[in-house]
């Protein structure tokens, strides 16, 4: 039995099933099902999700960016411990 009653309610209608496309691109597209889901088709990979799991997955990969954006601007500053360090030789 499935543990989401909108996961019943889709197999249930799948092929009749409308959909709306919401966005696409050359990596993606989003459709929304006239049962309530949402449908994130990646390449081969389709995820189903309420759209309040959306918000949260879209929130989680917001954080993801920032971090890494973080992390590449960490990584591209100078090294703060080189900077006033007198090399051998240094008057």
């Amino acid at each position: 039995m499935p543990s989401e009653p909108h996961e019943r309610d889709h197999s249930e209608v799948q092929g009749e099933c409308r959909r709306t496309r919401l966005a696409e691109s050359g990596l993606a597209r989003v459709d929304a099902c006239e049962c309530g889901l949402i449908q994130i088709h990646i390449g081969a990979i389709t995820l189903r999700m309420e759209p309040a799991a959306l918000d949260q997955f879209v929130s989680t990969l917001e954080q993801a960016l920032r971090a890494q954006a973080k992390r590449r601007f960490d990584e591209s500053a100078p090294n703060v411990h080189a900077f006033g360090q007198r090399q051998a030789g240094d008057a």
